[in-house]
């Protein structure tokens, strides 16, 4: 029992007070500044002309017509790829002596920035030129819509003896829009890339994308950085590593021998190894900072209420249609309670299999139960069958790699085929859609509150 007790202090207590300590990194202040900025004071009808090597200095702020709820820079690309070749131009011409017809106001300026710079003609400063849109609205509703899932993704961090800090991840990734899709095709509020998913038990497929569900999202982004964490001994490295690859930075950390992100920022030298990469610690902490104080950077703002739901697991396959056609459900509701489920499930085209959980508005729970009884036996029992898609396997691929594919259960596809997992069929497949893989949210709710429950008593 004694043996017990020690192993549960070490489990809950230890790794909070190794983690907490962890974070600051002196030899980033001048780029955590820059990020801090364009969080909090740069607006999203702003481009920032920058040194990506050194973001103090800044060339010139681009002040384009504002756009509601969007970030103008897309809008407007000529007119910002125009004033960027006029910059280059600009450094070219002071950096090389080159002759200058016009000497315009923003020419004056650079001229008096890089009088303050020792130029050397290896350090091409037009090469250096990046350009950031300021994120201020957006970081401003994202701090708002934080206030719907943040407590609880907060608490899912502390049940697997997580710093709570790293929610500020979420505002790098995606400002806490669930629905949030990078040029990478990274989605959901913590940024996860498909087959980074897939490896960590998080389901893709036609009936859920579960790296929009910020509880599922959270806790397969606490496994990766706990993974990390654990092998890279250091949190900037860890933090490093949820933007540039586990496998990257272990082999910089390896091939340097240091846990050290400042000696990695400047001895690793890689074509991957860029801007975003080593500046995306930086940006964790000027997010963190940013978020630690949002009443001095975001004086008086109030964020959405916590979003409140009973969850309610299936017995029967449900259309979920069948709820929006009473007219006491919407989409847009259970979509906002359920931001996992498909495009194709909330049109009916894929069925909810058994034991699929359901957040529903607590006020409504009597009304669900009312719908689901209303629906006739058989046509409940006609639903398992009801979606299909077709596949044409190649006889290459086994029933187990098929099922990993699709989001499926490999036990399904073998017990269709009466063959094991490692069978390779030829021909057209038929899936249903009750075979689709997902996570119970039951069961992980009650995980975090029995996990809550024993570090309390450790306690």
């Amino acid at each position: 029992m004694k043996k017990l007790f020690y192993l549960l202090i070490a489990f809950f207590i230890n790794p909070i007070f190794s983690f907490a300590q962890d974070f600051e990194a002196p030899y980033l202040k001048e780029n955590i500044e820059f990020w801090k900025n364009i969080y909090s004071s740069f607006d999203s009808n702003q481009v920032i002309f920058f040194d990506m090597q050194d973001p103090k200095i800044i060339y010139h702020v681009m002040d384009l017509p504002k756009i509601p709820n969007e970030i103008s820079a897309p809008k407007f690309s000529k007119e910002v790829s125009l004033q960027r070749d006029k910059i280059k131009k600009i450094l070219d011409s002071i950096q090389f002596e080159e002759e200058v017809k016009e000497k315009d106001e923003l020419y004056e300026k650079i001229k008096d920035i890089l009088a303050k710079i020792e130029l050397t003609p290896e350090s091409k400063m037009s090469e250096r030129l990046r350009t950031q849109s300021g994120l201020k609205s957006q970081f401003e509703l994202g701090l708002k819509l934080s206030g719907r899932y943040m407590e609880e993704m907060k608490s899912l961090l502390k049940s697997m003896s997580m710093p709570e800090d790293l929610i500020a991840l979420v505002f790098v990734e995606s400002l806490f829009y669930l629905h949030a899709v990078s040029h990478a095709s990274a989605a959901g509020p913590w940024g996860i890339m498909k087959e980074t998913a897939l490896a960590s038990g998080i389901h893709v497929n036609n009936l859920v994308d579960e790296r929009r569900d910020p509880l599922i999202a959270t806790k397969a982004a606490a496994n990766y950085l706990k993974k990390s964490y654990d092998n890279l001994k250091s949190w900037p490295l860890a933090i490093t590593s949820y933007n540039y690859g586990y496998s990257g930075t272990l082999r910089a950390s390896l091939k340097l021998e240091t846990n050290d992100l400042e000696k990695v920022l400047k001895e690793h030298y890689s074509p991957i190894f860029g801007f975003a990469s080593k500046n995306y610690y930086a940006e964790f902490l000027a997010a963190k900072e940013v978020l630690d104080n949002e009443q001095k950077y975001f004086p008086g703002i109030k964020k959405e209420d916590a979003w409140k739901y009973e969850v309610i697991e299936l017995v029967h396959p449900l259309k979920i249609t069948d709820l929006f056609a009473t007219q006491k459900f919407t989409r847009t509701e259970i979509s906002q309670l359920n931001p996992s489920l498909s495009s194709r499930a909330l049109e009916g085209k894929e069925i909810l299999p058994p034991k699929y959980a359901l957040r529903i508005d607590p006020k409504k729970s009597k009304s669900f139960y009312e719908i689901i009884n209303k629906i006739p036996v058989q046509k409940r029992i006609n639903l398992t069958s009801l979606i299909s898609s077709k596949y044409k396997a190649s006889g290459r691929e086994s029933l187990s790699l098929i099922a990993k594919k699709h989001g499926i259960s490999k036990e399904y596809l073998a017990k269709r085929f009466k063959q094991g997992e490692n069978y390779k069929p030829k021909g057209t497949i038929v899936i249903r859609s009750v075979a689709h893989l997902f996570t119970s949210i039951k069961e992980e709710l009650n995980s975090i509150i029995n996990k809550q429950s024993v570090a309390k008593n450790v306690k």
